[in-house]
């Protein structure tokens, strides 16, 4: 027999659209300074293009393991990344990968870049966006020196 779905009642459904707006609304207003938006989309950018250099060395990495992955099945596993960066002769110092890759700062529940990543794309919060703000400058040095890793690694071999 089938699965019967869940319905909503008209006050539930109702309710439910009234959080929804809510949720939306603070999120529009936690980016409404250019600011935030400014901070957010520098963030993201430089987040994105370490992630799409390390899925680059992470897809080398596993191949040469004998375990295929599509580019969309890539995950990043904080255990993975010294062996994989190792395996690329990528010079990265721990503390970078840890700012970068971790999604915490141990049990203070302080955002890495990866947390980060993973709030801001979610949900942003005036919390967050504060964060960021403060930690930027953390974030986007260690990003910076990973890809100058990957581009020093690249002129080298080329050399």
């Amino acid at each position: 027999m089938p699965k019967k779905h869940p319905t909503l009642s008209p006050e539930e459904q109702k309710a439910l659209a009234a959080e929804a707006v809510k949720r939306m609304s603070d999120t529009r207003q936690a980016m409404a300074s250019s600011e935030a938006r400014e901070n957010y989309l520098d963030f993201i950018t430089d987040f994105i293009t370490c992630e799409v250099g390390y899925k680059t060395l992470l897809k080398s990495y596993l191949k040469s393991r004998g375990s295929l992955h599509s580019d969309d099945k890539l995950t990043i596993n904080p255990n993975q990344i010294s062996h994989v960066l190792k395996y690329a002769n990528i010079k990265l110092d721990k503390k970078d990968i840890t700012t970068i890759f971790n999604k915490y700062v141990g049990k203070t529940r302080k955002h890495e870049a990866r947390g980060m990543r993973n709030a801001l794309s979610h949900e942003p919060t005036s919390k967050d966006l504060a964060e960021l703000a403060s930690r930027k400058q953390d974030y986007t040095e260690a990003m910076q020196r990973f890809i100058s890793a990957i581009n020093d690694e690249a002129r080298y071999e080329t050399e």
